[in-house]
Formats: structure tokens, sequence, C-alpha cells
């Protein structure tokens, strides 16, 4: 019965403690609830802020910034409290399905159009310790800002915050941060640097790249998250394992070193890269490369640099073709399928852009067509294939492209070649 009782008593203590733990952890993400119906503004030396008040009157939300008629500042201050309310958010929330955002100013910013009206003014940004929250592309178009150094407790930097801030050299990111958007410093080409405090628990810098600690329990896990847009060489510090998708996207690195710890590369690690020479350890025992090609140890495309010529030429040792980062898609007019390749995969219409690149010509050298795992969508393409399997192409496209396939304008050719003519 004692020990009944006992263990009765455990339980009800593991409950209680349980409960309060959920309390707490919900207590602590309770969102501040604002009163945006009531638009209020206030002047402070050359600018007027325009905010939101919360609900109980603590805090401020500075959506939108006005400066001064005529007068030209170089200095952009927000305040750490307006009136008793503390400043805690910056920007404007952006319009739900839409394309656009704002800035802070009020402009429209259009990152997936290549439009933001660019400001040369501010070359300075004072952000207060106090905000923990700054909206999509705020600060997108300071031309003239080179360096900031964001809130400490700022834990999300978001979508195209700095988009197009072209003489940014150097930001100073918060101590409290667990996730940045691969698009944040989009096409800020003379960024070289990230900085971070010793202090942050997942994020650390090396070289002026951010490197990511998911695992507090496994030192030597690291993800390479982010490398500046500006670095012409980027070389990947050896003891990271994975490359974060994004992580190379919208960076000027002509040249990439891959270390031999690294065992996964994500989807989209090299998307918009302008990367022209890729270098892999040659102990990496799970990514191989070849002609432009980077592949892993099962067989499927990973990475491919599309050469001057627009023609990419798969080597033997490929598979397979998934989910792939194709560098210079825009040039792709010519893929050569070697004769042990399997399988398109799911994926490999959007790796490859079928549909909007200018690819009119596949060369196919196996006589026998691979798997296709989902409708292989091109059109005003040419099909070289091996003497004697016109046919058994044939019947391989319009069986998987039928239902898709609309109009005699979708023109799709099949040439029979003679032996080392592709």
């Amino acid at each position: 019965m004692k020990l009944y009782r006992k263990w009765f008593l455990l339980f009800l203590l593991f409950l209680s403690a349980s409960t309060g733990l959920e309390w707490k952890e919900k207590s602590a993400k309770a969102a501040i609830t604002w009163n945006t119906s009531k638009e209020q503004k206030t002047v402070k030396g050359n600018y007027t802020y325009y905010y939101y008040l919360s609900k109980n009157g603590s805090y401020s939300w500075i959506y939108r910034v006005e400066r001064a008629d005529g007068k030209k500042v170089s200095a952009l201050r927000f305040p750490e409290k307006i009136g008793n309310a503390v400043v805690v958010k910056l920007g404007k929330d952006p319009v739900k399905k839409e394309e656009y955002y704002y800035n802070i100013w009020g402009d429209d910013v259009e990152p997936f159009h290549n439009y933001v009206i660019k400001n040369t003014d501010i070359t300075a940004l004072e952000i207060p310790d106090t905000v923990k929250k700054i909206t999509a592309a705020s600060f997108s178009g300071f031309c003239g800002l080179k360096s900031v150094k964001l809130p400490a407790s700022m834990k999300k930097i978001p979508y195209a915050l700095f988009y197009q801030c072209s003489q940014l050299t150097e930001a100073e990111l918060p101590e409290s941060l667990e996730e940045m958007n691969w698009e944040a410093f989009a096409k800020c080409k003379r960024l070289k640097k990230f900085k971070i405090s010793p202090k942050a628990e997942k994020f650390h810098c090396v070289k002026g790249m951010l490197l990511y600690k998911p695992y507090k329990f496994k030192e030597s896990f690291y993800v390479f998250y982010k490398a500046p847009a500006g670095k012409k060489k980027v070389k990947i510090p050896e003891g990271v394992e994975t490359i974060h998708s994004g992580a190379l996207s919208y960076t000027n690195a002509e040249k990439v070193w891959i270390p031999a710890s690294v065992t996964y590369i994500e989807i989209d690690a090299f998307s918009e890269s302008k990367a022209k020479r890729i270098f892999i350890s040659k102990e990496n025992q799970n990514y191989k490369q070849a002609k432009n090609c980077i592949y892993n140890k099962d067989g499927w495309l990973e990475v491919v640099i599309v050469p001057k010529s627009g023609k990419v030429v798969l080597p033997k040792q490929v598979k397979g073709i998934n989910s792939a980062d194709v560098i210079g898609k825009d040039r792709i007019a010519a893929l050569v399928v070697p004769k042990g390749f399997k399988t398109f995969g799911i994926d490999c219409n959007y790796s490859l852009r079928f549909q909007t690149s200018g690819m009119n010509k596949i060369y196919f050298r196996s006589k026998k067509p691979p798997e296709a795992e989902d409708f292989f969508f091109v059109w005003d393409c040419t099909f070289y294939v091996p003497k004697g399997s016109k046919r058994a192409y044939k019947k391989w496209w319009y069986e998987k492209n039928l239902s898709f396939y609309q109009s005699k304008s979708d023109k799709v050719r099949f040439v029979e070649m003679k032996k080392g003519k592709h």
C-alpha cells in the first residue's frame, strides 16, 4: 500500500509540473493584440512615425515612416518607446496571396518582378533591442546602407528584409536568431560578412559565413546555413554535414568547395547561384563529380552547371534526375541522357524547367526509354534516339503525356541517329 501511495504521489507531482510547464509555454507565446482600427502618428526629429498601439497600451508597432519634406537625412533611428508604449514591431504586414510587399516608407516592393524603389540617402539604420519582429521587405532598396545590426531579441529574419541593398557589406545578426529566410539578403551583391554574438545558441559565424547547429547533444553536426552574397569564393568548413536550402542562392560565389564531411545537400541549396566551378573533396563518400555534374552515391543528379554552349551532357554515373539544382537553367538548350540512365523523377520537370527553358533537343543513348514517374512535359522539342528505337520512344512519350498533349502546335519530333552522332 505504501509503495502504491508513493507512486501515486509521484504521478500527481509529474502531472502538476507538466501542466505548469504547458501554462508557462502558452503564456510566453501569447500574441500581442493590436488595435489596428486606430492609426496614430508622432513626430520625432526629421521623421513622422505612423504606429498602432496594443490593446493594453503597453506596446507600439511602427508600420510606416515619413521623412520631413526638403530635409536630407542619412540616419534612420527608431525610438525604444512612443510615450510609455515599448516599440516591439516594425514594418507593414504583407497582403496575403499577393506578390508585392511594402518597405518602411510604404513603397511597393516586388522581388518576384525585380521591382523596388531605391533609396541612397540612408547610410545608417538604428533599431532598438526592444524590437522583436520586423516584417518582410521592410528595408528593401536601402542602397546607401553599408552595415546593419539587428536587435538581439529578434528570432526570425523574414523574406526580402534587405532585398537589393547593394552597398551593404556587413550584417550583425540577432543573438536570439532561430530562423532566417534564405532570400532575406537577396541581391546584396557586396555583402561579405555575417556576424553574430558568441552567446548565440543556435548559430555561429565562420569567416563571415553563417552556420547552424540544430542539436546541442551532437557536437560535430553543423549545417552550412548561408553564404554572404558578395563572396566570390566559398569554402564550406570541414565538419559541416548539411548544406541548407538556399545556402548559396543569390550569391556571387563563382567557386565553391565542398568538404568530405558533407552528407546531405538540401533541395535549392544552389538555386539562383552563380557558381562556375564546384570542387568536392576526394574523400567525400556521399557525393562525386563529373562533367559539371554532382551526383550522390545512388546515382541521382544533385547539382549541374549548364555550360556556355547550353548543352548538358550527363555523365554515365548519373542514373536519375529528380530534385536537382540546375545552375544557369535559363541557358539550357540540350540534354544528353547516358545509356545507363534509368529514371526521370516526379520533380524533374521543376528542376530542369522543361516548360519554360529553351531546351529543344534531348539525346537518348539507350534504346530502352527510361522510367518517368510523372508526365514528361516538353514542347517544340526533338528527341534524338538510337537507330531502331523510334517506335518505343514514341509509345513511351504518348503514354506518359496523352492527357497533357493539347495541340499540334506542341511539336515533339522523333529522329533516329546514327551511332556516335550525339
